[in-house]
C-alpha cells in the first residue's frame, strides 16, 4: 500500500531514492507526464465540446466533463509536485 501511495503522490516519495538530485530528476519527469497527460486530457474536452455543438448533439458535450474533472485532479498534483521540487532545490542551497 505504501508503494501506490508514492507512485501516485509523487511529493511524498523522497524516501525512495539514494539522493535528492536523483529525486529532483524523477519528480522533474513526473511533473512533465502530468503536464503531457493534463494538455491531452485539454484536447479531448475540447473535441467533445466541438463535435457535440456542431452535430447538435448535448450527450455528447456533456461527456467533456470526464476530462474536465480529470484534468482538476491532475492540476492538484501539479501544483504538489512543484511545491515539493521548489522545497528540494531550496534545501540544496
Amino acid at each position: 500500500m505504501e508503494h501506490l501511495r508514492k507512485a501516485w503522490l509523487p511529493w511524498t516519495a523522497a524516501d525512495r531514492f539514494d539522493s535528492e538530485s536523483v529525486f529532483d530528476q524523477w519528480l522533474s519527469r513526473r511533473l512533465k507526464v502530468f503536464g503531457d497527460l493534463r494538455m491531452i486530457l485539454l484536447v479531448a474536452a475540447t473535441g467533445l465540446l466541438i463535435v457535440g455543438y456542431v452535430l447538435e448533439m448535448r450527450p455528447v458535450m456533456l461527456l467533456s466533463v470526464l476530462p474536465l474533472a480529470l484534468m482538476v485532479g491532475l492540476t492538484l498534483a501539479i501544483g504538489k509536485t512543484e511545491e515539493a521540487l521548489k522545497r528540494t532545490k531550496n534545501t540544496e542551497l
